[in-house]
């Protein structure tokens, strides 16, 4: 009889390669760190399966890398208030430490080492991933995402709406006004399809010469485009968010058990009264 092969399901292979990523083994870690590497090109469902599970861990490495930063920071002004007589001037120095510490201990080795291979990556999928890099991320992978968003960004179209959720647009349109380099005009470029209502207020203070649009007027131009075509999608979205509030809405009529007036509480679901449906 011949057997049907399963394919072991995304998560319980990133799990996998995390292990043999972090192995006491040097041969196996290394074998590990070429295989992350070749991802991009090979397995992206993989790769961006591994950057959401490194993700879940980057809230608690951070605190545990900001606790970490408070010791060093209350041991270092203790040291100069006891034999440098400066512990209070240097106080404001070191307020920044802690921040250091949980940011720079936040990502794993994995994490770094997929967000650098998602860097070459061309598949769109990569965007929201790249988005999440871009906070309390070291320098390095920081880098490497804003990199790979600029590159990939301007490619996105209005089929692609869905790949981005509501935060991963907060983040964009605040990195659209402060953003340095070439970042802001690529989140215009794609916002022009992926954009909505929430994107107005900043791109009006890029037309209006703010921020990163300040000394640029192509970025300025290019937000006025974006807003005009963010106005002409306002009917459809105002649509879509009409369709989501009714399917969030409780179950049809028919599915509404009723009490007759002056009966007594019953658990009893076939002595209730059910209403018919408008359509009978």
């Amino acid at each position: 009889m011949r057997q049907q092969l399963i394919e072991e399901p995304l998560e319980n292979r990133a799990v996998a390669l995390s292990s043999r990523f972090n192995s006491s083994d040097p041969e196996e870690r290394t074998l590990a760190q070429t295989e992350v590497t070749e991802l991009a090109e090979k397995d992206i469902d993989l790769l961006l399966e591994i950057l959401k599970c490194e993700n879940k861990k980057k809230a608690g490495r951070f605190w545990t890398g900001f606790a970490f930063g408070v010791i060093v920071t209350i041991a270092i002004n203790v040291f100069f208030s006891i034999f440098g007589h400066i512990g209070g001037a240097m106080g404001g120095v070191f307020s920044t430490v802690p921040m250091g510490f949980g940011v720079a201990y936040a990502p794993t080795k994995l994490q770094k080492r997929a967000a650098a291979a998602l860097a070459k990556c061309d598949d769109i999928r990569a965007v929201a991933p790249l988005i999440g890099a871009l906070e309390k991320q070291d320098k390095a992978t920081i880098g490497y995402a804003r990199t790979a968003l600029i590159r990939l960004l301007p490619k996105l179209a209005e089929k692609d709406f869905d790949l981005l959720d509501a935060q991963q647009r907060a983040v964009l349109y605040k990195l659209m006004v402060s953003g340095s380099s070439e970042l802001p005009h690529a989140i215009v470029i794609a916002m022009k399809s992926v954009g909505d209502s929430q994107a107005i207020p900043n791109l009006q203070k890029l037309i209006d010469g703010k921020g990163a649009a300040k000394k640029k007027q192509a970025l300025r131009d290019g937000a006025r485009d974006c807003l005009e075509a963010i106005q002409t999608r306002l009917p459809a979205e105002k649509a879509r968010e009409t369709l989501l509030r009714a399917a969030n809405a409780p179950g049809a009529p028919e599915d509404i058990l009723l009490r007759p007036a002056g009966s007594f509480a019953t658990d009893d679901a076939s002595t209730l009264l059910r209403p018919q449906s408008l359509e009978s």
